[in-house]
């Protein structure tokens, strides 16, 4: 060997191994106990919720069988019980799907067609899932620190909402696929925390996914509101109630046609750490592509741009009485509704307008 090959070779080999090891990743299938020591009876740390991603830390032998040495999104060291956890990988792209590249963005996606082509119409719970990714930051003109549970007791639901990680791929779905994923069985209850063993495997299997829905928005509601006088709140949990237009949601209604109403809509939701990765992203132009430009406002279902949004599949439990399906009794006849499904595309990580012939960035 040359003594400039065996140099180049000795530095490809250090670079490798100083590079960190990629990290193993499990999620929760369940609700399970987080333990300091590997047994039934060590402390507990916390409950985990359905679906939270852990990561593989190295321990000395002997080996625990049943049990996983893991930390937690927050850094935390602690075991789980083997039983109650999967392996996942990263983002993949299913042999035989089509691939359609995004725009080049800091936001862009690969979207996965259908196998023949086109928006699958429906889901398929084996499609990958990534690890979800996490933040604190700074609302309320950085008076206030919001970590990735926000403030409020369901923080399973709060931890899928404010998630920063950007799909590698995503899958183009109908807007019926969504709106025909299993939610009546969740309906009963307004808290995760709540769910049984059985309600948690109606989830799991779909919440997570990331995927790409082309529509129309009926209307876009922005959250922003007044400060309140204390010790009243307003806003939302996963936004530690904060009322500023950068630091709260937008809620949107998507509809696969513009002449639907807003009951036969799919959420989907910008967050506050999505609508800072998105200049372009201001509650003006969002609304001048919806068939109504306020709840007042007449529709304009002929101007309506026809629109894309990518983001994760998330169940929100909080909204049942928001479905017309869900609600009984003789005032459900005049009852204004606002959804189809408790599924919704939350957070949206990138939205996309049709312009003659072709998708443009909303950030353009």
């Amino acid at each position: 060997m040359s003594r400039r090959l065996a140099i180049a070779s000795f530095a490809i080999l250090s670079l490798a191994a100083a590079l960190p090891a990629r990290a193993q990743t499990l999620i929760t299938t369940t609700w399970v106990y987080f333990r300091r020591s590997p047994s039934k009876t060590g402390p507990k740390i916390r409950t985990l919720i359905p679906a939270e991603t852990l990561t593989v830390r190295p321990v000395p032998p002997p080996a625990h069988t049943g049990w996983r040495a893991v930390r937690d999104g927050d850094g935390k060291a602690g075991w789980v019980a083997s039983a109650y956890v999967r392996e996942i990988a990263g983002p993949v792209v299913a042999p035989g799907g089509a691939t359609a590249p995004g725009a080049a963005h800091g936001n862009a996606t690969t979207i996965v067609l259908a196998a023949g082509g086109g928006a699958e119409s429906s889901i398929d719970a084996t499609w990958d899932k990534p690890p979800i990714g996490t933040s604190t930051i700074r609302m309320q003109d950085g008076t206030l620190s919001c970590g990735p549970r926000g403030d409020g007791a369901d923080d399973g639901t709060n931890l899928h909402k404010n998630r920063v990680d950007l799909p590698a791929a995503s899958r183009l779905v109908t807007v019926d696929a969504i709106r025909s994923l299993p939610d009546t069985a969740l309906w009963r209850f307004k808290n995760r925390a709540h769910w049984t063993h059985a309600d948690s495997l109606l989830v799991i299997p779909y919440e997570g996914i990331a995927v790409v829905v082309e529509g129309y928005f009926e209307i876009v509601k922005p959250q922003a509101t007044s400060a309140p006088t204390p010790p009243a709140k307003v806003g939302e949990a996963p936004n530690c109630h904060s009322w500023d237009e950068r630091d709260t949601d937008w809620h949107i209604a998507l509809v696969a046609d513009p002449s639907e109403h807003e009951e036969r809509s799919v959420v989907v939701e910008p967050t506050p750490r999505t609508k800072r990765a998105n200049p372009g992203w201001t509650s003006a132009a969002a609304k001048a592509l919806a068939v109504r430009h306020s709840p007042g406002d007449t529709r304009h279902e002929a101007a309506a741009a026809k629109v894309r949004v990518t983001g994760f599949l998330m169940l929100d439990p909080v909204h049942p009485d928001h479905i017309s399906g869900a609600c009984t009794g003789a005032q459900c006849a005049t009852k204004k509704f606002f959804r189809a499904t408790l599924w919704e595309v939350h957070p949206v990580t990138r939205i996309e307008v049709w312009k003659v012939d072709k998708w443009v960035d909303l950030n353009d």
